[in-house]
């Protein structure tokens, strides 16, 4: 039975397509995890192919290749799948490949390429020689964003054709798309809300890699006898008798955590990306035989399985797109078991650090000036005299003072048993329209949601300078900091216009509607609406003049 597409998957796809009109060849389609992105992608890419396009989806495991292949054969069509048995065909008109299987063979000749969980930068190898083809590229993700960063090897073919490459999503895809928000799909009742339950922990001492927290060093802090009884101990008394999945910091800790609650008498098993019998394992927890999955690096993204009705997190991390995938696999409905919620057992202290699942993130494409060489490593500050140290000092280095720092007593919170429910604020939950808001509410809706600084800027600058030195009085602000933000404003102003300019010159073929949709989103950065209204027409005046000839 072909699934009827939802309002805003319709709009997904009507988006996509606007996109490749405007000449935009290299997109990303943003929907939260549970909003149906492999409805959405089958659905245009059966579109594409109906018109004569050859397509492919590219995926990373062999669950999403099942996924997308089932979604293509309710439509009619069965695609060539490209893993280990492949044998090779030539001219097919809808493929499904496996990223480690595609590499090392010749690359089929497609139109379309669609990356599921385009997000992940291994995949960026075989999509960059795809742009070089002249292919449209569709990058499929609840969260694109990046850590870290990548080059390409000097001297070769992709280091010569894309030598600012950083491996940043923003060295490759030039829009996101984004049809809907969490916040509509659970007004729906497409996805359903967490409740949490969780320590205040101090992971400051934890070391770092990179930009998140160090494997080995977060190993060191969770690998104790009584933390592993304390991750059962919070589930009997907060999800008793639930499925759940437990996000674990490496193998060997997902092995022990396992084998805890299986000494407890609750079912569980271990599962990781070299697990033999990993369709097994997961259909004895699809089937209700095993209660806690144990597990590391395996269903982090792309696993879809509804009766999930809790997640535990025995690990931590610092990059919110990790946190918000994780936690997104508790968060599809499921009426057959009246699923209305998911309980969230948190022994990393995410809520604190990271927010609320619910809450929207703003991505973006925006790139960051990205080194070579190795950064200063991250301090910390005694607790007793304030004095620099390494960040995974757990002693003052200070012979005047040589306190130990506070990890031992942050460890004992890791297993007490007497984790609190943590209550959204009501200021989350609140509706009313941010343009309503005055400047104390719109601060307090900025904390409890942990926007940056920038974001309230952002609401403020339409209002005038007015309301920006109130900010500044409420803050405590010098009044340079004032001028500052203006004059930074009105630079991103002077940009915003510029780029509709060039984006005028460069695509003389488009109409004049999306040529002011795309004004109106780039105006929309900088200027209040009364300010677009009178820009607009001109904007379009111009254009009309640069397609005529008359304006150079």
């Amino acid at each position: 039975m072909i699934q009827q597409l939802r309002d805003y998957q319709v709009k997904a796809k009507a988006m996509i397509y606007n996109a490749f009109d405007r000449g935009v060849n290299e997109i990303i389609i943003c929907l939260p995890t549970g909003g149906g992105k492999t409805q959405i992608f089958t659905n245009t890419a059966k579109e594409f192919i109906e018109k004569g396009l050859r397509a492919m989806v590219l995926c990373n495991r062999k669950e999403l290749i099942g996924q997308a292949k089932k979604k293509f054969n309710l439509l009619g069509l069965y695609p060539v799948i490209i893993d280990p048995r492949y044998k090779g065909h030539k001219n097919a008109m809808c493929y499904i490949a496996s990223v480690d299987t595609l590499r090392n063979r010749q690359l089929p000749n497609i139109d379309i390429l669609i990356v599921d969980e385009g997000h992940i930068r291994s995949f960026d190898p075989i999509v960059l020689e795809y742009i070089l083809k002249g292919a449209k590229i569709i990058c499929a993700t609840a969260t694109p964003d990046r850590q870290g960063k990548k080059f390409l090897k000097e001297g070769t073919k992709l280091h010569e054709a894309f030598p600012e490459y950083t491996g940043q999503l923003g060295n490759i895809y030039k829009e996101i798309i984004i049809p809907t928000s969490k916040k509509e799909l659970l007004e729906q009742g497409h996805l359903v809300e967490a409740i949490y339950y969780g320590p205040e922990v101090d992971l400051s001492d934890i070391k770092m890699k990179g930009e998140d927290y160090d494997e080995g060093s977060l190993f060191e802090r969770f690998n104790k006898p009584k933390i592993y009884a304390g991750v059962v101990d919070n589930y009997l008394k907060h999800a008793s008798g639930m499925k759940m999945i437990c996000f674990c910091v490496n193998v060997e800790h997902s092995q022990k955590t396992a084998a805890e609650f299986n000494l407890r008498g609750i079912p569980a098993e271990h599962l990781d990306g070299k697990s033999k019998d990993r369709d097994a394992i997961l259909e004895r927890f699809k089937q209700g035989k095993t209660l806690i999955l144990c597990n590391y690096g395996v269903t982090t993204t792309g696993y879809d399985e509804p009766t999930v009705q809790g997640i535990i997190l025995n690990s931590a991390t610092k990059i919110r797109s990790l946190y918000d995938q994780k936690l997104g696999r508790g968060s599809r409905p499921c009426p057959e078991i009246g699923k209305e919620y998911f309980i969230v057992i948190d022994h990393g202290s995410h809520i604190k650090r990271l927010g609320w699942w619910e809450q929207d993130i703003e991505y973006s494409l925006d790139l960051k000036y990205i080194s070579k060489t190795i950064g200063a490593g991250p301090i910390r500050y005694c607790e007793n005299c304030e004095a620099i140290l390494p960040l995974s000092a757990t002693k003052c280095t200070n012979p005047a003072c040589n306190s130990i720092q506070l990890k031992q007593a942050e460890e004992m919170k890791l297993y007490e048993s007497n984790f609190v429910k943590f209550d959204k604020p009501e200021f989350f939950k609140s509706t009313k329209p941010l343009y309503k808001m005055d400047i104390k509410e719109l601060e307090a809706y900025r904390e409890s949601n942990g926007y940056k600084l920038g974001w309230i800027i952002h609401q403020l600058l339409p209002r005038g300078r007015e309301a920006l030195e109130a900010y500044a009085n409420e803050k405590g602000y010098a009044k340079a900091w004032v001028n500052r933000q203006l004059n930074m404003a009105e630079e991103k102003r002077i940009a915003s216009k510029r780029e509709i300019w060039e984006f005028s010159k460069k695509n003389q073929h488009i109409s004049n509607d999306f040529l002011k949709e795309y004004a109106i989103k780039k105006l929309k950065q900088n200027h209040n609406p009364e300010e677009i209204n009178i820009l607009i027409p001109k904007i379009l005046m111009k254009f009309n003049e640069i397609k005529l000839g008359v304006l150079k």
